[in-house]
């Protein structure tokens, strides 16, 4: 078995036949489904974290399988903040502000949105607040009973009333 880390949220794999014979399978006669269980598990054995979802290609065969695995960046990332101070230390911390970024007041915290594609803004603001993934329950108890601050270049406008 070999497999190699490809930058942060990649990583190819390739298991010779007799790997694959280990493991009671054989290159002929796999599907995604195993091909996806499979890289999770040695992405596991090898200590390598690809959290997410994450989308394989695999190319099996007679000489053994071929795996390319990619981690898809989440829809959407949620920021928790407990003061607006840390907040906007935040936003003066970054050398962009991302425009989509939206911010809500709900259960005593401020809550920030960005787009999972915003990957410099993440890793920057995660240094400040609790940051959690997009699901539907989340975003549901935001638009029932969270306060929408601004919808739009949150950051921004929150560094025009405290630069």
């Amino acid at each position: 078995m070999t497999i190699h880390p490809i930058g942060t949220s990649s990583i190819a794999l390739y298991l010779s036949p007799s790997d694959l014979e280990e493991r009671g399978l054989t290159g002929d006669t796999f599907s995604d489904e195993a091909a996806l269980t499979l890289t999770r598990a040695l992405c596991r054995e090898a200590g390598i974290c690809l959290e997410g979802t994450l989308e394989v290609d695999a190319y099996p065969g007679g000489d053994g399988l071929l795996v390319f695995a990619y981690v898809r960046p989440p829809r959407q990332i949620w920021f928790i903040f407990d003061s607006l101070p840390t907040l906007c230390a935040a936003a003066r911390s970054l050398p962009a502000l991302p425009p989509s970024a939206a911010l809500f007041w709900w259960n005593d915290a401020w809550w920030l949105s960005l787009p999972g594609t915003e990957r410099c803004a993440i890793h920057i603001l995660s240094e400040y607040g609790t940051s959690l993934p997009s699901t539907p329950f989340r975003e549901g108890q935001l638009a029932e009973y969270g306060r929408p601050v601004f919808d739009r270049q949150a950051l921004e406008q929150l560094l025009l009333y405290d630069p």
